[in-house]
């Protein structure tokens, strides 16, 4: 469960809010893949990344 240790020990860099919507992903894969399944993603991703930041919002 590395991947469980390392999404943990990035969450006090969010804002309170962000924190929120990023467990509430983590713990619901329905939701998660309804996330995935939105996004146009290259053939054959073998991982990746959300970003909790709006490009325009950087």
């Amino acid at each position: 469960m590395r991947h469980a240790q390392h999404f943990l020990s990035r969450l006090d860099r969010l804002p309170r809010s962000e924190v929120d919507l990023a467990l509430e992903l983590y713990r619901d894969p329905e939701l998660l893949r309804a996330v995935l399944d939105a996004a146009t993603l290259p053939e054959r991703v073998e991982g990746m990344a959300l970003s909790s930041l709006a490009p325009w919002s950087r």
